[in-house]
């Protein structure tokens, strides 16, 4: 959980506007703030300074806050987060490596999945992402990582 508070400076001749536009919560926002892992949220006017605070209970909460500015304007902002992508360029490392095989088959060892993510699978989130069977999906970020981010298992017997 991240704790965020805010101040912001309310100029005099805007109060009663904003006292006005904020003495009820506007519709849809409660479902936002809940679709961007926001809780626990209070603003409160002291003379001309707005006090804001709020916990974030998400995984990422530059995609999150993006994700609650813009889906309203029918943007949605997703991101995907891959883990060691099989490539030319790290086949280049590998390459350098004194004993290339090896060093592939140490790297291949320390991925959960037992191999390296390819470009496809990261390519194939992101077309699902931006297609429309992704239509009401928002604020996530997708780990394509072959279980990196995810609980650690463990060594198969005998490895």
């Amino acid at each position: 959980m991240k704790r965020v508070a805010q101040t912001i400076r309310l100029r005099p001749e805007h109060r009663d506007l904003y006292l006005r536009l904020h003495s009820a919560v506007w519709p849809g926002v409660e479902g936002a703030l809940r679709a961007a892992n926001i809780r626990n949220r209070s603003i409160f006017l002291r003379e001309d300074t707005l006090f804001g605070r709020f916990e974030y209970h998400g995984d990422d909460f530059e995609a999150d806050m993006a994700a609650a500015d813009h889906v309203r304007e029918g943007i949605r902002v997703n991101c995907v987060t891959p883990g060691t992508v099989d490539t030319p360029w790290v086949a280049r490392l590998l390459g350098a490596a004194d004993d290339p095989e090896a060093e592939r088959a140490a790297l291949d060892a320390r991925q959960p999945l037992g191999r390296l993510v390819t470009a496809d699978e990261v390519a194939a989130a992101v077309v699902h992402l931006a297609s429309p069977a992704a239509a009401s999906v928002t604020g996530i970020a997708l780990a394509v990582d072959g279980g990196m981010q995810g609980p650690r298992l463990r060594p198969a017997v005998g490895a």
